[in-house]
């Protein structure tokens, strides 16, 4: 199947689903955590007992974290959905077809948001990858027919992107 077949609206609306499940059940998490942080038995009992502000640290680490998701929420449903030629550089929507003869063939999806997901679309596995993943920023600038190298596990690893749209 040809990456311009695969509809980046379709892609982006699963990543959303994807991120605003995780976004649903930080909230929940920063809820119970701030409640409990709050909770008579978080109380200190001496000056030793660092229950209550431990808790309290991670209650704002939640909270900030939730406030993190929902602008990259908004980061992603603002991405314009650019199509790709053969002489343009990589950004932000490109769907990367990567080659190697030595390793398996890798679709990438490059977003703002969502790295470390991966969705269907029969019969491939795309990745979603930020500019910040090492294989995200080893493909952006990159065009077609050029070579991207990148590590992963510790393992030096060379492809060739073959498709871009």
């Amino acid at each position: 199947m040809e990456l311009k077949t695969i509809s980046k609206e379709a892609l982006v609306a699963d990543t959303l689903f994807l991120l605003r499940e995780t976004l649903r059940q930080m909230t929940a998490q920063a809820v119970a955590t701030a409640q409990g942080a709050t909770h008579a038995e978080s109380r200190s009992e001496n000056s030793k007992d660092t229950r209550a502000i431990e808790a309290s640290y991670l209650a704002r680490g939640q909270a900030a974290r939730v406030t993190q998701l929902e602008a990259e929420l908004a980061q992603l449903q603002h991405m314009p959905l650019k199509f790709f030629g053969p002489t343009d550089s990589i950004s932000a929507s490109a769907l990367i077809r990567l080659y190697s003869e030595e390793n398996p063939e890798i679709i990438l999806f490059l977003a703002p948001t969502g790295g470390g997901n991966t969705l269907v679309r029969s019969p491939h596995t795309i990745r979603i990858v930020t500019p910040l993943s090492p294989l995200g920023a080893a493909v952006l600038g990159k065009q077609l027919d050029d070579l991207v190298e990148f590590r992963l596990a510790g393992k030096a690893l060379d492809y060739e992107i073959i498709e871009l749209a």
